[in-house]
């Protein structure tokens, strides 16, 4: 039984949609813990896209905080980022 609910629960890790964040200010951080801790969620957030440099290069709960550049519009596609949110 461990070994079928281990699978089904990878099924719906791979499902899920990679998405950025825009501000990882208290409410983007607010809902990438939400979307991080629910195993129901539909999405997965790759990163935060910020244009405070104090936060630009770090981590918040293991996601990347990339700047509002346009390098990093080229970055989303590396990271198969399907949506912005």
């Amino acid at each position: 039984l461990d070994i079928v609910r281990e699978v089904e629960e990878y099924r719906m890790r791979e499902r899920k949609i990679n998405i950025a964040i825009v501000g990882a200010g208290r409410a983007g951080v607010m809902l990438a813990e939400e979307l991080l801790n629910n195993p129901n969620a539909s999405y997965r957030p790759v990163c935060f896209i910020d244009s405070d440099r104090d936060k630009v290069g770090r981590y918040i709960h293991g996601i990347q905080v990339l700047s509002e550049e346009q390098g990093t519009l080229d970055l989303l596609g590396d990271l198969s980022i399907k949506e912005i949110v």
